[in-house]
């Protein structure tokens, strides 16, 4: 994740510390706002512990009262159509 230098950022350390294969900053609108960004990446083969890693963190970050930008690679299976 690239984070443009004229805008005030920060880690989650919270979020990136999950076993998920996601990273997540906070982008400040001023000093008092901000929102959260994440991108994740599921594996087309992941395993039912690594999707619930994926879903709790996403989860966590939902519970949050700030807007909330989510990008990723998801690799979700198609439905056979």
């Amino acid at each position: 994740m690239y984070v443009k230098y004229t805008l005030q950022s920060a880690e989650c350390d919270e979020l990136n510390s999950t076993l998920s294969e996601s990273v997540w900053c906070k982008v400040y609108a001023d000093a008092d706002k901000y929102f959260i960004v994440g991108i994740c990446y599921r594996s087309p083969d992941a395993d039912d512990c690594v999707n619930e890693a994926l879903f709790d963190t996403i989860n966590l970050v939902c519970d949050s009262i700030c807007p909330i930008l989510i990008m990723g690679d998801f690799n979700y299976p198609e439905n056979g159509n």
